[in-house]
C-alpha cells in the first residue's frame, strides 16, 4: 500500500485502535533557492484512517518548532475512556547550531 504525502517523509507513528486512526509525524525539507539560507524543515503531525488511510486532519508547527516525538494516552473523563495523541515538540533559533 502507497500513501501519498507529497514532499512530506515520515519520521514517527503511532496508532489508536480505539479511534481506528494513525498518527503521523512528518517533516518537510523545501530547497532554498541558491542564494538563500539554507532550508529550514517544517514539521507537520497528520491523522489517517486505518482502513483507507485517508488523511483527515492536520497540524502544522510553527516555523522554528520542530516534533520529535509521538504517543497516545488514554484517560477517563468522566467515566468515559478519551483518546490523545500527546506530541513532543522543541522550539529552535535559526541561529542556533
Amino acid at each position: 500500500v502507497q500513501i501519498p504525502l507529497g514532499l512530506d517523509a515520515p519520521q514517527r507513528i503511532t496508532y489508536e485502535p480505539s479511534l481506528k486512526v494513525f498518527g503521523v509525524v512528518c517533516t518537510r525539507r523545501e530547497p532554498s533557492r541558491i542564494g538563500e539560507p539554507e532550508f529550514t524543515p517544517k514539521s507537520s503531525f497528520r491523522l489517517l484512517d486505518d482502513t483507507t488511510f485517508n488523511h483527515f486532519s492536520e497540524y502544522n508547527c510553527e516555523t522554528d518548532e520542530e516534533i520529535t516525538c509521538v504517543t497516545t494516552l488514554t484517560l477517563e473523563m468522566d467515566g468515559e475512556s478519551t483518546a490523545f495523541f500527546c506530541l513532543g515538540t522543541y522550539t529552535f533559533q535559526a541561529d542556533e547550531s
